[in-house]
């Protein structure tokens, strides 16, 4: 019991970053912001089938979230704004995981914000179903929700 409550104590006095992170954990290249505010995913370094079907669905991410915040400024004819924070959240040989933070306002009373998690497996390589790197149940349930930003008008 001792032993345990000393390693939770150094896990916490560490923190996140310095515990998350392992010796076999893949090197991470930061990517251009999208646009002013719109932090892009950072991209995984190296040639294997996993980590060119995470980018591939990191650069879809990405490319969604420019087109919403796109039209979120049309639409609130240049009042709104968009801002975007990634994290990486857990780096080691086996997973990574990504943490998106979006705050938004496209007109009317209040603002919105969105929270993207991401977690993949570097063993495996993410099975492409047309929208990313998901399974088709969750794309489903994808598809009947709303997009983060509705368009206005007719």
């Amino acid at each position: 019991m001792k032993v345990l409550l000393s390693l939770a104590v150094t896990l916490l006095a560490l923190g996140p970053a310095d515990y998350a992170a392992d010796s076999g954990a893949p090197a991470l290249r930061t990517s251009p912001d999208i646009a002013k505010g719109l932090q892009a995913f950072p991209r995984l370094v190296g040639d294997t089938k996993a980590a060119a079907a995470i980018n591939q669905a990191l650069a879809a991410a990405d490319a969604q979230v420019a087109g919403e915040a796109k039209g979120c400024i049309e639409d609130s004819e240049g009042k709104g704004s968009w801002k975007r924070n990634v994290e990486v959240t857990l780096k080691s040989a086996r997973f990574i995981s990504f943490v998106a933070h979006d705050d938004y306002y496209c007109g009317g009373p209040y603002p919105d914000t969105n929270i993207l998690a991401l977690v993949y497996d570097l063993n495996t390589v993410p099975r492409s179903t047309g929208s990313g790197s998901f399974p088709a149940w969750l794309n489903n349930l994808n598809k009947r929700r709303a997009p983060m930003h509705r368009r206005r008008g007719p």
